[in-house]
């Protein structure tokens, strides 16, 4: 009975990601859209996190990359005469007879909670202090350019803080990573967006992408899954960095302490001169962001506190935690092995390495370890399988 327990974490699987057995989509020419899907993370919610898509979106390391790179840009606020193209993070505003519109939901947001920026475009521009709040939907369709005349309107361009462009990148995260609450609702432009593929009814010009009652709940689960694990990422480290008052320092500090931290080649920087500004930053953003990578696997696990499912090691869990009879009482019964590492842990932006065996067990994670020992002692291997938990 234990072989056929379905063990979910070690073993990929392939699944079919569409409803091709409903009448109605089939005479549309649906059919099955199978994909193989690989365990890769058990996330601080308890879900699996699988891989197995090779899409951008589907690589956790990208995440941490941008939310690092954010953290460290060590931008100073202030308005700015013209874009940035290729530059620091800018936030566009448009003045028409003192009214006052938004270019992106972050302009109106930064509008809103920032006091000293609303009383400063309101006393420079005249503004009235009511205006108009709209949705994303309305911004996106640039709303503004139905009210205004666009050759009449003043551009105003403000750079917010690191600090700042972090809050408001984490709000976004928030807001872009809610999960799907009913498989008919997905579209074809949300699996393309989250996992890049697409249900063969779609190469067909005649069916829309938005059309909905494709995808199964399978197919939701797994996206809201990679949706909930990336909120997580960002929302660890936008927590780790808004508590510190040098967030430049903090990020060096963390690559130091993953042992990936190396100055940057001067030669480099030499070979930049005549190059324009769009080169130079690509190149001194390639430095931070090799570095960010090669940190971003050992993060995950020790200071985000993923528990990576390894792919190498056949029935392994590689963990921070250090209950670990307790987390993972029915793998370690169905034979799994438990690696522990030290976690990184943050105070007052210092990093410090605890070890497991540095926290004080818990009277559960011993009744835990003793009770596996027992079973394993006493019980045929063939009935281990009565003694998993729920």
């Amino acid at each position: 009975m234990l072989k056929d327990y379905i063990d979910f974490v070690n073993n990929y699987k392939t699944i079919n990601l569409v409803n091709s057995d409903e009448e109605n989509l089939k005479q549309l020419g649906l059919k099955p859209l199978y994909t193989t899907i690989y365990p890769r993370y058990i996330n601080l919610h308890k879900n699996i996190y699988y891989g197995g898509f090779t899409h951008y979106e589907c690589d956790l390391t990208n995440d941490v990359s941008k939310a690092l790179d954010i953290i460290n840009s060590n931008n100073p606020s202030g308005f700015r005469d013209f874009p940035s193209l290729n530059g620091p993070y800018i936030l566009e505003f448009y003045i028409y007879k003192n009214q006052i519109y938004f270019e992106s939901i972050e302009a109106l947001q930064a509008y809103q909670e920032y006091d000293y920026l609303r009383e400063e475009l309101e006393k420079k521009y005249h503004l009235s202090k009511d205006y108009y709040k709209p949705s994303e939907a309305e911004i996106f369709d640039e709303y503004y350019s139905k009210i205004a005349k666009i050759s009449e309107m003043k551009s105003i361009y403000y750079q917010p803080s690191a600090k700042e462009h972090l809050h408001l990148f984490y709000s976004r995260m928030k807001r872009r990573f809610k999960p799907y609450k009913d498989s008919n609702s997905l579209t074809g432009y949300d699996v393309r967006k989250w996992i890049n593929t697409n249900a063969n009814i779609f190469t067909k010009l005649d069916y829309p992408l938005n059309m909905n009652g494709i995808y199964n709940i399978d197919t939701m689960n797994i996206i809201n899954n990679i949706l909930e694990t990336k909120l997580e990422i960002y929302t660890s480290l936008y927590n780790l960095a808004k508590e510190t008052d040098d967030m430049e320092k903090l990020v060096y500090n963390l690559l130091v302490k993953f042992n990936v931290y190396h100055n940057f080649d001067e030669t480099k920087k030499n070979d930049t001169f005549g190059l324009d500004r769009q080169f130079k930053f690509a190149i001194k953003n390639d430095y931070w962001d090799s570095m960010f990578k090669k940190a971003s696997i050992d993060l995950l696990v020790q200071l985000i506190g993923l528990d990576k499912i390894e792919t190498q090691q056949r029935k392994t869990i590689t963990t921070t935690k250090s209950n670990i009879y307790e987390e993972f009482y029915n793998l370690i019964l169905l034979g799994y092995d438990i690696i522990q590492l030290p976690k990184l842990i943050c105070d007052k932006g210092e990093f410090r390495w605890v070890n497991p065996n540095d926290f004080i067990t818990t009277s559960t994670d011993r009744e835990c370890e003793h009770e596996l020992k027992l079973i394993k002692k006493n019980v045929p291997y063939d009935e281990w399988y009565r003694f998993l938990k729920n």
